[in-house]
């Protein structure tokens, strides 16, 4: 074979056999396909002839047709662009995914942080796995999370003592609340670019996503696969950031790993939860419960946190209450958290304000398939209100 033919093969295998190029490789490549076309160009048909020796007819024609496509598609993807309609679709279509979560909770000035491994499969289905956790809070390494949110379940296992909590009874209607569920909606917002920057070694390109004031994400993708390789989530309203990382997508994950069967030799506490349709009566009395526990005033989040559960633990032991009576105060939140997130929006404004001030809001929402709102004032009275009369503050 000929100088010139050994190295056109050379290149035809490089075009093959290299794993998508980087942006500055593909740079490299495509000059060094059009410099091979040109000095090409420039010899004579029997000179032209000597780079395929020994292909005839079809096979030279198919492999120059190849060489061009291949060679068309890196000039013509140079100037592509990966737009957030793209990472929309690509988000849409997630049947599951495994992710590391760092969450952020904070109340009372204090932030609670959690590393969790996550492993998710739609619909609904969610499992935790603690990886550390702020000193204080009542989960640990090595902890397991399971909600399965079509069987009203939610499972906490404890290895370390092999103990188990098991509540039933939570209502499967309404919307899940995965952080696939969450990123699937917030996805939905209004977008911008952030542009590009490089992420452990990868460069990635970014979009801010709103859906309130109160409540953004940056997400960072590939710039060509548009899948995600960082992922902000903050949800002010719920005085909560989420960070995913290092994420895998759409593997196969086995039902089992999801189930709220407790392994033998555990000691199992299990509570059942009434499970009846929420109404606006339960946000009220979420939020009456919240202020209460709060010496009278409405906390920073309204979130069903880390920090919530220890300020009801220590709500329960000044006064002495039984663990049912603990199990419908935890029954009131997650009530509350519910109807919260089958409302289209809300906003919660009632930091520092005290139970029973007259004509102060604290927190209002939009009904689905609704125009109007519904305003929560620190009485706990209702009104209606149209977006342009809402409260600024």
């Amino acid at each position: 074979m000929s100088d010139e033919g050994q190295e056109f093969e050379e290149l035809v295998n490089r075009l093959g056999d290299d794993p998508p190029p980087d942006p500055d490789y593909r740079r490299r490549l495509r000059r060094e396909v059009l410099e091979a076309f040109d000095a090409r160009r420039l010899e004579s048909n029997r000179r032209r002839r000597l780079i395929f020796p020994g292909l005839r007819g079809l096979a030279a024609a198919l492999l120059v047709a190849v060489v061009a496509a291949t060679t068309i598609m890196l000039i013509s993807s140079e100037g592509a662009a990966i737009t957030f309609e793209q990472v929309r679709k690509q988000i849409k279509s997630i049947r599951s995914m495994i992710c590391i979560a760092t969450a952020e909770i904070t109340e009372d000035g204090k932030t609670t942080t959690i590393v969790t491994r996550c492993l998710i499969k739609d619909p609904g289905k969610m499992r935790e796995e603690v990886i550390s956790a702020s000193p204080g809070s009542d989960l640990i390494p090595g902890m397991v999370r399971i909600r399965d949110h079509g069987a009203g379940g939610m499972l906490t296992l404890s290895p370390k003592d092999k103990r188990a909590l098991l509540i039933t009874g939570l209502s499967p209607t309404g919307r899940s609340e995965t952080f696939l569920d969450l990123l699937k909606e917030m996805i939905d917002g209004a977008d911008s670019e952030l542009g590009e920057k490089t992420i452990d070694g990868q460069k990635a390109k970014g979009f801010l996503v709103k859906r309130s004031e109160q409540d953004k994400m940056e997400i960072w993708v590939d710039p060509v696969t548009a899948q995600p390789v960082r992922i902000e989530a903050e949800v002010l309203s719920a005085g909560m950031k989420v960070i995913m990382t290092d994420f895998v997508f759409d593997r196969p994950l086995d039902d089992s790993l999801f189930s709220l069967e407790h392994p033998s030799g555990y000691e199992v506490e299990t509570y059942l939860l009434t499970g009846s349709e929420v109404s606006e009566k339960d946000l009220l009395n979420g939020l009456k419960h919240l202020a209460e526990m709060n010496d009278g005033v409405f906390p920073e989040a309204v979130y069903a946190s880390q920090v919530s559960q220890e300020r009801l633990r220590r709500y329960a032991e000044t006064r002495g209450l039984s663990d049912k009576q603990v199990m419908e105060l935890v029954e009131t939140e997650m009530r509350m958290s519910t109807f919260l997130r089958n409302a289209h929006r809300w906003y919660y404004v009632g930091a520092g304000v005290k139970l029973a001030q007259r004509g102060v809001p604290v927190l209002w929402y939009q009904p689905r398939d609704s125009e109007t709102y519904r305003l929560v004032l620190a009485d706990l009275s209702v009104e209606d209100r149209r977006e342009d009369q809402l409260p600024t503050r």
